[in-house]
């Protein structure tokens, strides 16, 4: 992935990283100190890599107000800009960026190291950390060819093990290295005299605000919306990249499109791209929609289920940190696009719990519950009893920062990253924050996004949605709290009752996997000699005896969780030895 390495020792040994390929390689040598950057070759005003008499800055990403604020500061050059605002608000003044980004400041004076990620975690870091060094970058397997130099021992972390088994992503700072750690969305790293410490500079809050009606809250979540898709469009027209938009069966990619169709200019294109099984909701919707707003559609079969066989190279993205499956459906498409002219591409990632509900109960006090949404419940006995680093205030704020920023933010976003850059107009932090101050009466059950689309952009409702085949304007019924199309209510009752249980092999889904893996040999025998010719990299046997049974007695998805964690074991033991 882009991004940068390096690191600071009170103990330093010369060490240099090759330079990595299709990327910008730039590196600084300065006394206990070695950084290097690879970058891709975007958006690269929003970007630095310098060294001044006091400051050594590095920013990855982009940022969304960095004209305000070169104006507001008076500073027309990017690093003098940073250097006021660290100078003016302290060290953790990257709090006033709004965008994706990641970065670093070295004050020479005070000799203080700053590394940090954005307030969602969107450009992923990792950590080493000892007596005499920090090391940091946006790869595990930089840190861990580091460690093999140094003759640093790592290991291989088993409870996480079961964590990928059960929860298919890891949360807070875990990684499959023990001694590795990741840096949490809205915190920062700080190597002082003093030691080395974690700090917390942005945690989100859902504290309710009750005084709120129905018709301002859709205004203001409508206006919101509409300043951060313009937000995106202006980052792109900055450097004349076009757009590219996902699109699916779903409402939050149609709104993202449909926003976008109306806030942009007439001479400007969008290009919308989906990709599924064929004649699936998400194409035949997708479809639909392109065509009546008059957008380009790029779609791509995934009939054959051939990406359930790019185990390899899904893993050397998301080096193992969540499923490999989704990944591989992308890298799919990707391999078919010319990204040369693409700038930003826009997606909906996140946007019905952000509008909606990260969960359904009124009750915030109810205790958080770490592995309600996990994949494979055959091992879950075997988790340990993780003790949080944090308080977080309810299940919904867990929710985000594990299952939303250390879950499904790492699919889409870290494929697109190896390419351009990617964002999700209801990531942004005004919109964001607003809607969690939208009470739980108006979000639940998709009540306020149905009534925002209904009354703001009513043919968006025209068409139907991928969750329940139906439009979101068809008759409901209230089951368990929750609302449920009468059209869909006899098939689920069948299925929780058992008498209709097919739905795994059969390829009117969204992610047929077990259809796939049961039709196409290619795709069987690929699975089953990759699991045996990797399964003998874990040497503990209890966890080897597990990962057998999971693999052996599981559904294709149950073996996918296996061999995500094989993978990412055999790409770190080609990095250096790991302790089992």
């Amino acid at each position: 992935m882009p991004g940068f390495f390096g690191f600071i020792s009170t103990d330093y040994k010369p060490y240099s990283m090759v330079d990595k390929k299709n990327l910008v390689n730039e590196e600084i040598k300065k006394d206990n100190i070695y950084l290097h950057r690879h970058t891709l070759n975007k958006f690269l005003n929003d970007k630095i890599f310098k060294e001044t008499n006091n400051y050594i800055f590095i920013l990855d990403g982009f940022i969304f107000n960095l004209q305000e604020l070169k104006i507001k500061y008076n500073r027309i050059e990017l690093g003098a800009l940073l250097e006021i605002m660290y100078e003016n608000l302290g060290e953790a003044f990257f709090n006033n960026f709004r965008g994706s980004f990641c970065g670093l400041i070295y004050d020479k004076v005070k000799e203080i190291l700053i590394v940090y990620t954005d307030h969602i975690g969107d450009k992923q870091l990792f950590y080493y950390k000892d007596d005499k060094q920090l090391v940091f970058s946006s790869k595990i397997v930089d840190i861990l060819s580091y460690c093999k130099e140094m003759g640093i021992h790592v290991s291989l972390n088993k409870e996480a093990a079961y964590l990928m088994l059960t929860n298919s992503y890891y949360f807070e700072d875990i990684t499959p290295i023990t001694e590795v750690k990741k840096l949490e969305a809205g915190t920062y790293l700080k190597y002082s005299k003093e030691g080395i410490s974690t700090n917390r500079y942005h945690l989100f809050n859902n504290s309710p605000n009750n005084d709120l009606n129905e018709d301002e809250i859709i205004e203001n979540i409508d206006l919101l919306f509409k300043q951060s898709v313009s937000k995106c469009l202006n980052k792109n027209r900055e450097y004349g990249y076009n757009n590219m938009v996902s699109l699916s069966g779903g409402l939050d990619s149609r709104m993202t499109t449909w926003v976008l169709n109306d806030v942009k200019r007439a001479d400007e294109k969008i290009i919308n791209y989906t990709y599924s099984q064929s004649n699936y909701l998400d194409e035949i919707i997708a479809k639909s929609v392109a065509n009546y707003l008059g957008n380009q559609l790029m779609f791509t079969t995934l009939d054959n289920g051939l990406s359930l066989t790019r185990i390899d190279e899904a893993t050397q993205i998301s080096e193992g940190m969540i499923l490999y499956t989704s990944l591989g459906q992308l890298i799919e498409f990707t391999e078919l696009i010319n990204f040369e002219n693409i700038g930003l591409i826009h997606t909906g990632m996140l946007g019905d719990v952000i509008v909606g509900a990260g969960y359904a109960s009124g009750n915030r006090k109810k205790e958080l519950n770490i592995l309600g949404k996990a994949a494979s419940l055959r091992l879950i006995n075997k988790v340990p009893d993780i003790k949080l680093k944090h308080g977080y205030k309810n299940q919904e704020i867990f929710n985000f920062y594990s299952r939303g920023f250390s879950g499904m933010n790492l699919g889409t976003p870290s494929i697109m990253q190896e390419y351009s850059e990617s964002f999700s107009p209801f990531y942004d932090l005004d919109f964001m924050e607003y809607c969690l101050t939208i009470p739980l009466k108006y979000r639940n059950n998709h009540n306020i996004y149905f009534k925002w689309i209904l009354k703001k952009h009513p043919q968006a409702a025209k068409f139907k949605w991928e969750n329940y085949n139906t439009k979101i304007t068809a008759i409901k019924i209230k089951i368990s709290g929750k609302k449920i199309p009468i059209s869909q209510l006899l098939p689920k009752i069948l299925k929780k009752t058992g008498i209709f249980n097919i739905g795994l092999h059969t390829q009117k889904q969204m992610h047929p996997y077990d259809y796939w893996y049961s039709r196409n040999t290619k795709v069987k025998n690929y699975i089953n000699n990759y699991f045996s010719e990797n399964i003998n990299y874990i040497q503990d046997e209890e966890l080897k005896n597990d990962c057998n049974l999971l693999f052996f007695k599981g559904t294709m998805s149950e073996k996918s969780l296996v061999l995500s964690f094989l993978a990412s074991v055999k790409m770190f033991r080609s990095c250096v030895n790991i302790k089992m």
